[in-house]
C-alpha cells in the first residue's frame, strides 16, 4: 500500500463540472500475503473513505481529509491508467509495465445500482511470492469535499 501512496498523483481540488458527484463509503480490508507457500489473510475495518467522480472530466479521485487533497484513483504509474464510465459501473484499473521488480496492478469499481465499490491493489515478485489488498465497501451519496488554500 506504501507504494500506492507515495506515487500517486495529488490533486488539490475537486472537478467542479455539474456532473461530479461523491459517495462515503465504509467496509473492510482483506489482506492476502503469499511467502514461499505459506499463506496469511487479515481483515481490518476500513477507515470511512470518500471518492468524487466526474465523467465529463473523465476524473476519479479518493478524499484525503487530513491533508485537505485529493489523490487519483489507481495513478501510479505515469500512464497506461484505464477509466471507464457507464450507467452501471466505474471502473479504474492501472498495470505495471514489463520490467518492474513487482507486477503491480491496481483495479477500482463503483457498482451504480448496488452503491458498493471495491479497490484491490496486487504485488507480485514471483510465483511464491506476492500481496493483495482489497478493499470491500458499502457507499452512501454525500457532498464533494471543498478544501480551501487555508486548509492546505
Amino acid at each position: 500500500m506504501k507504494a500506492l501512496l507515495f506515487t500517486t498523483a495529488l490533486v488539490a481540488s475537486a472537478p467542479t463540472a455539474p456532473d461530479t458527484f461523491a459517495v462515503e463509503c465504509r467496509g473492510d480490508t482483506l489482506h492476502t500475503s503469499v511467502s514461499d507457500g505459506k499463506t496469511d489473510t487479515q481483515t481490518f475495518d476500513l477507515p470511512d473513505q470518500i471518492f468524487v467522480f466526474s465523467e465529463s472530466s473523465n476524473i476519479a479521485l479518493r478524499a484525503m481529509p487530513r491533508r485537505s487533497e485529493f489523490e487519483n484513483i489507481c495513478a501510479i504509474g505515469s500512464s497506461g491508467k484505464a477509466m471507464e464510465f457507464s450507467p452501471a459501473a466505474i471502473r479504474v484499473s492501472w498495470a505495471s509495465p514489463e520490467g518492474w521488480k513487482a507486477a503491480t496492478r491496481c483495479e477500482f469499481a463503483f457498482d451504480r445500482s448496488e452503491a458498493t465499490a471495491t479497490m484491490r491493489l496486487s504485488f507480485a515478485w514471483s510465483e511464491t511470492r506476492r500481496t493483495e489488498t482489497e478493499w470491500r465497501m458499502a457507499c452512501t451519496p454525500t457532498q464533494v469535499p471543498i478544501y480551501t488554500q487555508e486548509e492546505r
